[in-house]
C-alpha cells in the first residue's frame, strides 16, 4: 500500500469546533446523536456498514473508497482535511509510524472515553491510514473526518453499525439516492436508542431490538468477529 502524506497534529485547535458544538454525553441518560455529530448542519443521515438491500441479504461492507470520493465532491478543500483514528485498535501505531512521532504529540479526547490521533492531509489519504499495518486491519478507517471548510463531517464509532454524517441537504440527498447504501435520516435530537447503532451480537444488551435482524446476518457477523479475534490471537494481542 502506498505511503500517504498526512501529518500527525500536535496542535488540536482544528478540532475545537467539534468539542464546542457537540452536546455532552451523560452516563446512562437518554443521550441524543448531537453527542456525536454537532447540531450545526443542514441535514443528517446514517449509512449502514452492511449495505444489504433486503432483510434476508447478508450484504457487503460499504466501499469506503467510493464513499470518500463522494464526500470529496461536496467540499472545496479535499486536500485540506482532518481525520481522527482511535488509538486503541490494538496495533502499535507509534512504532509503525515513527516518522509521525518525532515530536511530543497530543491525543484528541472525545466522549465515550475514547482518545484519537488527529491527522491532517488529503481526504484520499485517509483511506491509507493503515498503510504500514501488515495485516490490513479491516476496521481501520477514520473514526471522524471533516474538511477545513466544515462543509460536512462524519462520525464512525467502532461499536456502531452505522456511520453518522452531517452536511448539506445536497450531500445527504446524494447519499440517500445512491443504490450503494442503506441509509436512515436523523436529526441531532434523535435519541441514541432510536437508531440502530450497535453491532447485532451486542443488541441483546440494549433495551430495544432491531426488527430487521435475521439469523443469517447475526451468524455472518459472529463469524467475522471470531475470525478477527483469531487473527489477534495469532499476532499475540489477545
Amino acid at each position: 500500500m502506498e505511503k500517504p502524506t498526512f501529518n500527525l497534529m500536535n496542535d488540536l485547535t482544528a478540532a475545537q469546533w467539534l468539542i464546542d458544538n457537540e452536546t455532552q454525553w451523560i452516563g446512562e441518560a437518554p443521550n441524543s446523536l448531537a453527542a456525536f455529530v454537532p447540531p450545526i448542519f443542514e441535514s443528517y443521515i446514517s449509512v449502514r456498514h452492511d449495505n444489504a438491500l433486503g432483510k434476508d441479504e447478508a450484504g457487503l461492507e460499504i466501499d469506503w473508497e467510493l464513499f470518500t470520493k463522494l464526500l470529496i465532491s461536496f467540499t472545496n478543500n479535499p486536500n485540506d482535511c482532518y481525520f481522527a483514528l482511535w488509538n486503541g485498535y490494538g496495533i502499535d501505531y507509534e512504532e509503525n509510524h515513527p516518522e509521525l512521532f518525532v515530536e511530543r504529540h497530543s491525543l484528541l479526547q472525545m466522549d465515550l472515553q475514547r482518545d484519537y490521533y488527529l491527522f491532517h492531509g488529503k481526504l484520499l489519504d485517509s483511506l491509507n491510514i493503515n498503510f504500514n499495518e501488515p495485516y490490513g486491519h479491516p476496521f481501520m478507517r477514520p473514526n471522524l473526518a471533516w474538511p477545513s471548510d466544515r462543509s460536512w463531517m462524519y462520525f464512525n464509532e467502532i461499536d456502531f453499525e452505522v456511520a453518522l454524517i452531517g452536511g448539506s441537504e445536497a450531500l445527504v440527498t446524494a447519499i440517500e439516492k445512491s443504490p450503494l447504501y442503506k441509509t436512515e435520516r436523523f436529526t441531532p435530537e434523535t435519541l441514541v436508542k432510536d437508531i440502530f447503532l450497535v453491532a447485532p451480537w451486542n443488541s441483546g444488551e440494549q433495551s430495544w431490538s432491531p426488527p430487521h435482524l435475521t439469523k443469517g446476518m447475526w451468524l455472518r457477523h459472529r463469524l467475522a468477529d471470531r475470525l478477527d479475534r483469531l487473527s489477534w490471537k495469532i499476532r499475540g494481542w489477545l
